[in-house]
């Protein structure tokens, strides 16, 4: 029998932000009816202290991250030769499920990536395919398959909790193959992660993180960084030459630039064949204390493979995450002056915050002075020691909690230790919303400055488009607090973005 599989991914439809869905919820009659988990009063109590407060940096952009292929999908393939396969870049729903098996009626497997945020649409599709397509032989996988609600509508067996490449291989009678003969993975999209007038090529060059974070899934998966230098050196080389233009390069890793000796490797390659009018340009997650062992300011002057933006998490400056030490603020004012944008990440709500210590964690993490801010309230995932400890101690909420709710911002799906549960973390949130919005001026200043550093403005055309480009991703954001702002202030960003274009 011939065999085909299908590679889907599910999300979050129309995502809301944390303060449309808590209106919503505050107004639907429906959640009276979840007595122990919704308490509208804390809800009304968030918006009566702090207003309709709009998270300044991430409540409109957030959704932009979801706009990416499906890469884990990609990945999979790749590394699955043998099995004809049809990978659906955007996301599946229990809507558009059906249009898919119209056009391909020979699937007979479906490997269904499903991420935290976002469960009701995955419960939903699962239960269509379920009803609608039984003889499909369905698998689960990514951090969705992690939770009950999901566990309890697939086969154990068919529930992937890990790397997907050894587990689907086994489950399709293929050999194995060693983690040295991976093949790397790759989308060249005009679909990016940025709204910017440039493809985007993402790349997956490792599994796994070498950090083991207490509150991260990638603690689950066996780090395993399988890509050599020259794989990565040719790859690259091969899609400069297919695109013929600039491009961004996503490093899908929840840490980029590892192995060290590999990325070092990489780096000296490109900075001594020099600039060659077409640059690439790197979009990761990195840590600040692993970045800094690069020799940045060689890199940026003197390479075609260079930084663009880098999303760094500090998530909580009171507590001895690994991917921290020896990290200070001073280092973002140096990657701002080497024209690197970055952008910064803190979790509210972690089990040693108190409402104390809360406001000193917020006030530590606005001093890196970023060019943005992503601020998520807790949202422990199953198997992760934060979430085995609350589990142990009986403060996760029960699977009755309606799914939407399980992953979403100013919500703790779980009692708290020191500062309540379900939308008590609301005010949290907002109190964070508020202080950082004191740095708003702050902020866009850095993020102009940035941009005014950069060491690309030699090559006038990419600058004007990467400025443009980040012109739009920033005012997103910025129409949400300019009215807020003194029109002295208004004028002067402006300016300074227009005599950047006008150069």
């Amino acid at each position: 029998m011939n065999q085909r599989i299908l590679f889907i991914k599910t999300l979050t439809q129309g995502l809301k932000s944390t303060e449309e869905l808590a209106l919503d919820i505050l107004n639907d009659p429906k959640y009276d009816d979840f007595p122990e988990y919704v308490d509208k009063n804390e809800i009304q109590y968030a918006f009566d202290e702090y207003g309709y407060k709009l998270n300044p940096f991430n409540s409109l952009v957030y959704a932009n991250i979801f706009n990416a292929p499906n890469i884990e999908g990609h990945y999979l393939a790749k590394n699955l030769p043998e099995i004809d396969s049809l990978i659906i870049n955007e996301t599946c729903t229990s809507d558009n499920i059906h249009k898919i098996f119209d056009k391909n009626e020979d699937i007979t497997h479906i490997a269904l990536s499903a991420y935290s945020h976002g469960l009701d649409c995955c419960i939903d599709l699962i239960n269509t395919i379920k009803k609608d397509y039984p003889d499909k032989t369905l698998y689960v996988g990514n951090v969705g398959a992690t939770y009950s609600s999901i566990q309890k509508l697939v086969k154990p067996v068919n529930l992937c909790i890990g790397n997907g490449v050894p587990w689907l291989r086994e489950k399709f009678g293929l050999s194995k193959i060693s983690r040295e003969k991976y093949s790397l993975s790759s989308i060249i999209a005009d679909v990016s992660i940025l709204p910017i007038d440039m493809k985007t090529l993402y790349l997956v060059t490792q599994i796994g993180c070498p950090f083991n974070c207490d509150f991260c899934t990638t603690t689950r998966l066996q780090y395993n960084p399988f890509s050599k230098s020259k794989t990565i050196i040719d790859f690259l080389e091969r899609a400069s030459n297919e695109i013929q233009d600039d491009f961004l390069l996503y490093l899908c890793e929840p840490n980029a630039l590892y192995p060290e000796r590999v990325w070092k490797e990489i780096f000296d390659y490109f900075m001594n064949k020099g600039k060659t009018g077409k640059n690439m340009y790197i979009v990761c997650l990195a840590s600040l204390a692993h970045l800094q062992k690069f020799n940045l300011e060689e890199i940026q002057s003197k390479s075609s493979l260079k930084f663009f933006l880098i999303n760094y998490g500090i998530e909580s400056t009171l507590t001895g995450y690994k991917k921290n030490y020896g990290v200070s603020p001073n280092f973002i004012k140096y990657l701002s002056g080497l024209g690197i944008i970055t952008n910064h990440n803190f979790i509210v709500g972690l089990p040693h915050h108190t409402e104390k210590n809360l406001d000193i964690e917020i006030k530590n993490n606005l001093e890196y002075n970023s060019c943005w801010y992503f601020i998520s309230t807790l949202k422990p995932l199953p198997m992760t020691e934060t979430y085995n400890y609350l589990n142990k101690e009986g403060r996760i909420f029960g699977n009755n909690l309606p799914p939407e709710l399980v992953n979403r911002d100013g919500f703790f799906a779980f009692d708290h230790p020191h500062l309540g549960k379900g939308y008590s973390a609301l005010k949290y949130a907002f109190k964070a919303y508020y202080e950082t919005e004191k740095k708003v001026i702050d902020v866009y200043s850095n993020f102009v400055e940035t941009l005014e550093n950069s060491q690309i403005m030699e090559d006038q055309q990419s600058m004007i488009r990467i400025i443009k480009t980040l012109k739009i991703f920033s005012e997103m954001n910025y129409t949400l607090f300019e009215p807020r702002m003194s029109p002295c202030f208004t004028d002067i960003y402006r300016k300074r973005i227009d005599n950047l274009l006008s150069h």
